[in-house]
């Protein structure tokens, strides 16, 4: 067994770390983004950007879109490599 020294911040939910490691090796995101296609150039979250941080609210207990920002967000920021976008963002996605 290996001991690593982090200086990142733990979180409550870093088990999802796990997850989304075999998510991006998948190549799920990649699929999402070319299937969906690419949204407009004024757009700073990709339509896989949203529905992974949609399922993260589900994996980690929340119930919809809105617990981004009032429960789950000031966490899930804190994973590396993972962009989080508000709910109106999740959710216009979503409509698109």
């Amino acid at each position: 067994m290996k001991i690593v020294t982090s200086n990142q911040s733990i979180t409550p939910f870093a088990g999802i770390n796990f997850l989304l490691q075999e998510i991006d090796k998948s190549g799920i995101r990649q699929t999402i983004d070319e299937c969906l296609g690419k949204r407009s150039d004024d757009c700073e979250y990709s339509y896989s950007d949203a529905i992974i941080t949609l399922w993260s609210i589900f994996f980690c207990g929340g119930d919809c879109a809105e617990d981004i920002t009032e429960h789950l967000g000031k966490h899930l920021k804190k994973i590396p490599g993972l962009k989080v976008p508000g709910a109106d963002t999740i959710l216009r996605c979503q409509k698109e």
